[in-house]
């Protein structure tokens, strides 16, 4: 890149750094004026989408596309301004293209996730939560939100397994207990989900949920139907 062009981008990036970007288009405009690339474009569409100009923002990407066709961050980035506008099929479309040329990210499988829940695509929904979790196994809310998915589709035994998975990544974590518990309620084991939430309280004593959950009335008031607020 031209020594100048290079100075520009550096100032925008370090104006993005203090949220000033309205500079910092300024300082991008500048140095594609001298030398046009990808990365310069990206960068302007990076400042267009955090001041909220997202038609500009997903022109400046496009842009950015048409020197790299197959870059998957580009497509990803355009996605993601079609999510900030509720575009949501032209998110998956962007989405679909950006996984098609590798670009294997999981916040591209958590939005999607995300996306095909206000959908009410739950097989969709599923598959990116395993697709995310496969990518980062050490992402804990990833497995709450896979659990309490399956639970509500009722298949227990495939959410009993992600829930061991957890306690066994995330032996700290209390949701691992509470979840399992009401799994087993969904199987109106009352013994098992007891069980579970008597070892959970040994680890969290303080825990509210858990306490109330132990309750043994609360217990079957709900063995027929659990609901879980997340």
């Amino acid at each position: 890149m031209n020594d100048q062009a290079s100075d520009y981008k550096l100032q925008g990036t370090a104006l993005m750094g203090v949220a000033n970007f309205r500079e910092a288009q300024n300082m991008f405009k500048r140095a594609l004026e001298i030398e046009e690339c990808a990365d310069l474009w990206i960068d302007l569409g990076n400042s267009y989408a955090s001041a909220g100009e997202y038609n500009d923002a997903i022109n400046a990407f496009s842009k950015a596309l048409s020197y790299e066709s197959d870059n998957g961050e580009i497509l990803f980035d355009i996605g993601s301004v079609y999510l900030l506008q509720e575009r949501l099929k032209k998110c998956i479309e962007y989405y679909n293209r950006a996984e098609e040329v590798g670009f294997d990210n999981v916040r591209l499988y958590i939005n999607l996730a995300t996306i095909y829940n206000a959908l009410g695509d739950q097989q969709m929904e599923l598959r990116n939560y395993t697709k995310a979790i496969n990518k980062n196994l050490l992402i804990g809310d990833l497995y709450v939100k896979k659990a309490i998915l399956l639970i509500e589709m009722e298949r227990i035994e495939a959410a009993l397994d992600v829930l061991d998975d957890m306690r066994r990544l995330f032996p700290d974590a209390f949701e691992g207990y509470d979840l399992t518990a009401r799994a087993y309620l969904a199987q109106g084991d009352v013994k098992k989900a007891l069980n579970v939430l008597e070892n959970g309280i040994k680890k969290f004593p303080n825990d509210v949920n858990l306490i109330i959950s132990h309750d043994y009335e609360f217990l079957e008031e709900v063995c027929d139907e659990v609901i879980y607020f997340s």
